[in-house]
């Protein structure tokens, strides 16, 4: 009976190493800046969003704009009608340009 050894002594603890503690909460830390870095690129793409909706929205906008002043016009001066025609379909060509040259630009931050 003198061989028999107590469970505890010197045998496995209940109790996990300084290392297995550290690796823990570097994992943790690491799940951590992760999640921080999830959130702010979430944040980015919204502000983007925003962005280009507001953008789209001033473009939408003008070109309403242009064209109420067009129909007004061509009513007021009917022999001016294709011209006013002509350059109100540039100036919504050279919008909807500033709207994608934009939306590449955000896209690219």
């Amino acid at each position: 009976m003198g061989d028999l050894v107590p469970f505890n002594s010197g045998g496995l603890s209940a109790k996990p190493p300084r290392t297995a503690w550290k690796a823990i909460n570097q994992v943790k830390a690491e799940n951590r800046v992760r999640s921080a870095k999830l959130e702010a690129e979430a944040e980015y793409q919204e502000e983007l969003v925003i962005a280009m909706t507001q953008l789209a929205n001033t473009t939408l906008s003008a070109i309403s704009s242009l064209s109420q002043r067009e129909q007004l016009l061509s009513q007021t001066v009917p022999f001016a009608s294709s011209r006013l025609e002509y350059a109100g379909n540039q100036f919504a060509v050279i919008l909807s340009d500033v709207l994608a040259t934009a939306a590449r630009k955000l896209g690219k931050l």
